[in-house]
């Protein structure tokens, strides 16, 4: 396998927490607030990412010949 290929290089970001917390809380708590003890909006960002790299993805990688 040789080096990245500057040309060919993606960065992508998400955002997690899609509304401002309640007035009187913090961050933290709304974000807490939003899954118990998990990440709900977390959780979605990275399928979100996940599904556009994939996508992306799937072009060059079914161009490749062996």
């Amino acid at each position: 396998m040789g080096k990245a290929d500057p040309e060919r290089v993606i960065i992508l970001g998400a955002v997690s927490n899609f509304a401002m917390q309640w007035k009187g809380t913090s961050a933290y708590e709304s974000l807490m607030s939003e899954g118990g003890d998990e990440y709900s909006s977390v959780e979605a960002a990275v399928r979100n990412v996940h599904a556009v790299g994939s996508a992306v993805l799937r072009g060059p990688l079914n161009e490749r010949t062996p």
